[in-house]
């Protein structure tokens, strides 16, 4: 009985020290309140907060600290974008404690988070990217449809998604634009307009070779409002799969239109009945040219 207990006790021990280490989930506190997912693969560490943001980096020799770079979703929209960060796991409190700073500024700011649960979060969960590839490319999600070109660190993309979800045979598509900056091919950080909506998106590749995608509905040079996280109207995490459709420039841009037809007043975020009559012949006909000219199916 005894040596029973002995080893009850043994395999609870290995298994407790077993998540003593980075990886888990742990709270976002220093962020945007949600969850910190964290991913070690050998000495690649990715993790994913709040999806608002991802941490790509690599651990030190103990595995006990990472650091590297951070990304969310906004471009040249919003001052701090991208960053640095540095972090480490305290056994003595089984906290995850270090500082970030933005690109541009090297004003430090603190990192102190606890743990929620321990074990491997999904390749989805922490945003566990590819090790090479490109966001570029046609994707697909049920009825959200983006193509994306690259050139060199900028990308420009056209999207469209079905309004009603409930309905497959349902026609009106909301149709978008969106530019941003690119990161080693693999990460997006942009700012999309459409006809009824604008925000940040951060668009990355992850190691299923699928695409990641965080969007938050926000004006331009607007901060992201954490209240907004269980509104899926104003944010959401898509995971695309890829068609091997060909694009080229045009369909990447073939609703650019939107840019200068965002349907929104400035000081009246409402939207019109006549508003959206009118958007409708213009999103069908450029839909239809695009299936003709880039055998898109819709």
């Amino acid at each position: 009985m005894i040596k029973t207990c002995a080893l009850v006790l043994a395999l609870f021990v290995c298994c407790a020290v077993a998540d003593h280490n980075l990886e888990g989930e742990w709270t976002d506190e220093s962020g945007y309140g949600q969850s910190l997912y964290v991913c070690l693969n050998g000495n690649r560490f990715n993790a994913a907060y709040s999806e608002a943001g991802i941490m790509v980096g690599t651990t030190d020799a103990s595995g006990n600290t990472a650091s590297g770079n951070w990304y969310e979703g906004g471009g040249d929209t919003l001052s701090c974008t991208t960053g640095t960060f540095e972090i480490t796991y305290n056994e003595q409190n089984d906290r995850l404690q270090g500082t970030w700073e933005c690109a541009d500024d090297d004003e430090e700011h603190d990192i102190d988070e606890r743990r929620l649960s321990g074990g491997d979060p999904t390749t989805i969960e922490c945003a566990l990217l590819a090790s090479d590839g490109s966001i570029g490319g046609d994707w697909l999600e049920n009825f959200y449809n983006i193509a994306i070109c690259v050139d060199d660190d900028d990308y420009v993309a056209s999207y469209s998604y079905a309004e009603d979800y409930s309905d497959p045979e349902y026609e009106f598509r909301i149709p978008g634009f969106e530019t941003g900056d690119v990161y080693s091919d693999l990460i997006g950080s942009g700012f999309y307009e459409e006809t009824k909506d604008q925000g940040v998106s951060l668009v990355f590749l992850l190691q299923t070779g699928q695409l990641g995608n965080f969007f938050w509905n926000a004006q331009k040079g607007e901060e992201l409002n954490p209240n907004d996280f269980d509104d899926d109207s104003k944010h959401g995490y898509s995971v695309l799969d890829f068609t091997g459709n060909y694009i080229n420039q045009d369909t990447c841009e073939r609703f650019s239109y939107v840019e200068d037809e965002y349907l929104y007043d400035d000081d009246d975020q409402s939207r019109s009945s006549s508003d959206a009559s009118a958007a409708f012949a213009p999103v069908a006909l450029v839909a239809g040219v695009a299936v003709l000219a880039a055998g898109f199916l819709y």
